[in-house]
């Protein structure tokens, strides 16, 4: 089967296209015993595994007893060793999942990029045995282009050209996570205010599409916001604030430098509500677990580079992020432009319906006081008609 993406093989790497689906995730197509698979590139995830009612059942699966946990859902099945192309075939690990609970996405699986299983054989690995990739690392470089293939997974290597500037690198703080410890979270507005947490480390985490908090840290942030009123809906949560509310920045600081998120970075829209309230998407969540994880949105600013060999992470501003160029009443521009063509439509709806009822009265009028002025003649004749018949009809009384 023709795979449909164009790999680049240069300096023992390999540049593949990625695409961004809904901004939740992106997906990487991948050859499997010769059928094209639609994968999640997850990042915070050990295992490639694909939908078993997709997937033809290898009689050599062995049932698994270990299960794939996620923030929401989990995932379960059975293991088996199988052939990957990318260049060429590779023999890999890969999961059959059998059982797929509260995951919903438009793929055919997940391909996992953290740090390494004992017991899996590993792609990234596997290519670097087969002197496919130079190193074990890999690079990502994701947009915000809707349903295009411009974001690009870099394996064995990263893409200098992709990043401003040079990138700043932290170790990483877990055996299979991408995990890095921070010195300290900030809000900034006017002034610098030190968030008092209870944990000291954030994951990085392809596969999570938000920003996600532990409940006291969220409420910390919330109340920063001052007078905002929130909701929230399907975990998505929408603030409602005065006009003047100012949104502050969010900062992290990683070893000697800093990470941070603009308001244009944690908001994904915004619109006017009754002229004074301003209601804005937030990109940030709310969980129950005790991690900071830094998903898509915030890997749409920041290029990174995820190193296995040496256990860090690479952080620069990617070259296509320009999110600090929008004003906030900017975001969701498409929103407001679907809201300006309808009120105008209705408008000239309206005026079309006006002007056809004027003209059509002014033209009924006429035409109505002519039938009635014929109906009015037509009466008075038929009333002399009647006085002359029955003046015809009376005797003479004369002698």
């Amino acid at each position: 089967m023709f795979l449909y993406f164009l790999i680049v093989y240069k300096v023992q790497s390999l540049d593949i296209p990625l695409l961004n689906l809904q901004q939740l995730y992106y997906t990487i197509p991948l050859i499997i015993e010769g059928k094209t698979y639609n994968l999640v590139l997850d990042t915070g995830s050990p295992i490639l595994w694909v939908d078993g009612n997709k997937f033809e059942m290898k009689s050599d699966c062995v049932k698994s007893e270990s299960h794939i946990v996620y923030a929401k859902g989990k995932v379960q099945g059975c293991s088996t060793n199988t052939n990957v192309s990318l260049i060429k075939e590779n023999f890999v690990s890969i999961m059959i999942a059998q059982d797929i609970q509260d995951i919903n996405f438009q793929a055919d699986g997940i391909i996992g990029f953290s740090q390494f299983v004992d017991d899996q054989i590993n792609l990234i690995e596997v290519l670097f045995e087969n002197q496919v990739i130079k190193n074990k690392s890999i690079g990502l470089y994701l947009t915000d282009k809707y349903c295009k293939q411009e974001s690009v997974l870099t394996l064995g290597g990263f893409r200098q050209d992709l990043f401003k500037e040079q990138l700043k690198y932290a170790p990483v703080k877990h055996e299979l996570y991408w995990n890095v410890e921070f010195k300290e979270v900030a809000i900034i507005s006017n002034v610098k205010q030190i968030i008092q947490t209870r944990i000291s480390h954030l994951m990085i985490d392809s596969g999570t599409s938000r920003i996600t908090l532990p409940q006291y840290e969220f409420e910390q942030f919330m109340h920063q916001l001052g007078d905002c009123d929130k909701t929230e809906h399907n975990g998505q949560i929408t603030m409602e604030c005065r006009q003047q509310a100012q949104f502050p920045q969010f900062q992290f600081q990683v070893q000697d430098f800093y990470l941070t998120l603009l308001p244009q970075d944690y908001i994904n829209e915004c619109y006017n509500k009754y002229f004074i309230i301003r209601s804005c998407i937030m990109n940030f969540q709310q969980i129950n677990g005790q991690e900071i994880v830094l998903g898509v949105v915030f890997m749409q600013k920041y290029y990174t580079h995820f190193d296995y060999f040496s256990k860090k992470i690479g952080f620069a501003v990617n070259t296509a992020y320009n999110r600090d160029k929008l004003n906030i009443n900017d975001l969701g521009e498409d929103v407001y432009s679907v809201l300006y063509f309808s009120a105008g439509f209705v408008a000239v709806i309206l005026l079309i319906s006006f002007i056809t009822m004027w003209a059509f009265i002014q033209y009924t009028i006429p035409l109505y006081q002519t039938v009635l002025e014929k109906s009015s003649s037509r009466s008075q004749e038929q009333d002399n008609e009647m006085v002359t018949l029955k003046t015809q009809s009376i005797p003479s009384m004369s002698p």
